[in-house]
């Protein structure tokens, strides 16, 4: 009796020790894997989602490093963003009529989608002018249009204006179900001008970098 429990202890033992053995080849196996695994993703092309940049990435002014310049190559790009938008955008209302706007939901997307990035440019911009230009970091847009309205680069009235369009983009962005279609073509009918004014007012900016000459804001 005692041979036999010997040897079904010695069975025992063999059994962990399989399992012990089992059980390191395994690791191996995974740290090989894993090993194998990044090496197939650091070789493998990136795929396209991998190459789009973060869409709400926080803007660098808000991020610290602040340096006192303004990037007027930057700007211009943003600015020429938000015209070929609104451009698009008149093209679409010269080319259709309203009720086929109001009804056809891949040109309503198509439209949102526009006016959406074309104030998310502008966004861009009065976060680049309150940091660069004003040494004011604003915790959100409407700060930094409250600096920009304050140093007198635009007026109280613009500030008003552009808030209501910064409310408008986040309304598109997590709301939209809530824009009709009617309001939406009024706005692009009647208020994309506003645009302009905007860019119209950073106009000065640029120039006065590039030319090195005080504004009125400096003096």
């Amino acid at each position: 009796m005692r041979k036999l429990k010997g040897r079904k202890g010695e069975k025992g033992k063999l059994r962990t020790m399989a399992r012990i053995d089992e059980d390191l080849i395994k690791k191996v196996d995974l740290r090989t894997r894993s090993r194998n695994d990044h090496q197939f993703h650091r070789d493998r092309e990136p795929s396209l989602w991998g190459k789009l940049p973060a869409l709400h990435r926080m803007p660098e002014e808000h991020r610290g490093g602040i340096t006192m310049t303004l990037d007027t190559e930057r700007l211009r790009r943003k600015i020429a963003y938000i015209r070929q938008q609104v451009n698009t955008i008149n093209g679409i209302v010269k080319t259709y009529r309203r009720q086929k706007i109001i009804e056809d939901t891949l040109i309503l997307s198509a439209i949102k989608y526009f006016l959406q990035t074309s104030i998310e440019a502008m966004i861009d911009i009065v976060y680049h002018v309150a940091a660069k230009k004003f040494n004011y970091p604003p915790s959100d847009a409407r700060d930094a249009l409250k600096m920009l309205s304050k140093k007198k680069v635009i007026s109280a009235s613009e500030f008003d204006t552009y808030s209501a369009m910064v409310g408008l983009c986040n309304r598109l962005v997590h709301g939209y179900e809530d824009v009709s279609p009617e309001l939406l073509y009024e706005i692009i009918t009647e208020q994309l001008g506003d645009f302009e004014k905007f860019i119209a007012s950073i106009i000065p900016l640029i120039i006065q970098l590039e030319e090195n000459r005080p504004l009125e804001s400096d003096i």
